[in-house]
């Protein structure tokens, strides 16, 4: 625990330019569910409470694209009744049961979760792990070379362009080979595509996919006049294969996109107007990497989706949207910053019912955090 705390630690320093994902746990004081009349359990349940299904989880890994070996976690709902928890890399248990059978009596939908830089595939369990109480199925990679556990500065260039590739990589693994391996071929049908999302780099990742595409000639011009975290990999990268300035990461597999204080709009702005897809883009008041000004609402007005949705957590900072704060004690994991006790549940309200809503439960609507006095929102 001390080597990885010190990982992470590290991989803050503005010299390695780290735009951490690193890792929180899912809160004993959860809000008492709420009712609704035509709610059914086994389809819909109000996201401000856990669902009505266990957790259960399980690793394996794929090889991609580019030949990558990724590990990967994934999430499923389950019906087992069981005390042994899952412990990720033999760090840390949360609430999720250890390799149980999942519960396919129906088809699933699924999400893949983009983790940040320098994190790790469970960085985020109390989101992954509270979609499948609500019956999804959720598949998260470890971006090789980008993780708490093997960050190389010299691959970020890499990052830019395999990172995207490793979220389709995964869905189709998922779709696959990886559903039958892991027993999840009746919960799955392709056909119903996924949702993604993502923490920081995560958050460029689930934009990419999500639809925003490159402008590398706007990004140039933007990157010469404001400058901005990933200017000189992307540039670097394209400069030794100009192909690649004018890939197209987006899925038509995908049908919502949430990222989570993204990164990155020095390399999507230009393009996130091709995004069609509904979009809520989450961000933090105090977050000093991924600033609201020059990131999270740029990006957000940037997406030519027509429903979008953008939050602001107040009194936050970047790493309430992941287990950080149980690996190492970083300075926004105290006062004044909001605790992740008290923002862990909301976030968890508003993303669920964001994706229940974009599955066609109107009655969804009424769970999403609006009137919350931690948020701050705007819709289009």
């Amino acid at each position: 625990m001390r080597v990885l705390a010190l990982l992470l630690v590290l991989g803050c320093s503005e010299s390695d330019k780290a735009d951490t994902g690193a890792v929180a746990v899912g809160s004993s004081s959860e809000p008492e569910p709420s009712s609704t009349d035509n709610a059914d359990p086994w389809v819909w349940h109000p996201a401000n409470a856990v669902g009505p299904h266990a957790a259960g989880t399980a690793e394996s890994e794929l090889v991609g694209r580019t030949g990558e070996t990724l590990k990967v976690q994934v999430w499923y709902p389950t019906d087992e009744n069981s005390s042994m928890l899952h412990q990720y890399d033999g760090f840390l248990a949360y609430g999720a049961l250890d390799t149980p059978d999942p519960l396919c009596d129906r088809t699933r939908p699924v999400v893949v979760f983009s983790h940040g830089n320098q994190g790790m595939r469970w960085q985020s369990a109390f989101i992954t792990e509270r979609l499948a109480s609500h019956g999804f199925v959720v598949v998260a990679p470890d971006h090789t070379g980008n993780t708490t556990f093997d960050y190389s500065l010299d691959r970020l260039p890499e990052m830019v362009f395999r990172r995207p590739f490793d979220v389709i990589d995964s869905a189709d693994w998922l779709f696959g080979a990886g559903g039958v391996e892991m027993g999840l071929a009746d919960c799955l049908d392709e056909a119903g595509g996924y949702a993604v999302s993502g923490h920081s780099f995560g958050g460029y990742t689930a934009t990419a996919v999500g639809g925003a595409r490159f402008d590398f000639d706007a990004s140039v011009a933007f990157c010469d006049a404001a400058g901005g975290w990933l200017c000189d990999e992307f540039q670097a990268h394209v400069a030794e294969n100009p192909d690649a300035a004018t890939i197209d990461f987006s899925d038509d597999r995908v049908w919502a996109s949430i990222p989570l204080a993204p990164a990155g709009f020095e390399v999507l702005g230009a393009g996130a107007h091709d995004a069609g897809i509904p979009f809520m883009v989450l961000g933090a008041e105090l977050d000093n990497m991924t600033t609201m000004v020059n990131q999270v609402e740029p990006i957000y007005e940037a997406l030519g989706s027509e429903t979008k949705v953008l939050g602001t957590l107040l009194g936050s900072g970047h790493l309430i949207f992941s287990h950080a704060c149980d690996l190492a004690d970083f300075a926004e994991c105290n006062d004044p910053y909001l605790s992740f006790e008290e923002g862990s549940p909301s976030i968890n309200a508003a993303i669920t019912a964001f994706l229940q809503m974009q599955l066609g439960h109107d009655d969804a609507e009424a769970f999403m955090p609006y009137d919350s006095p931690l948020w701050e929102w705007t819709q289009r």
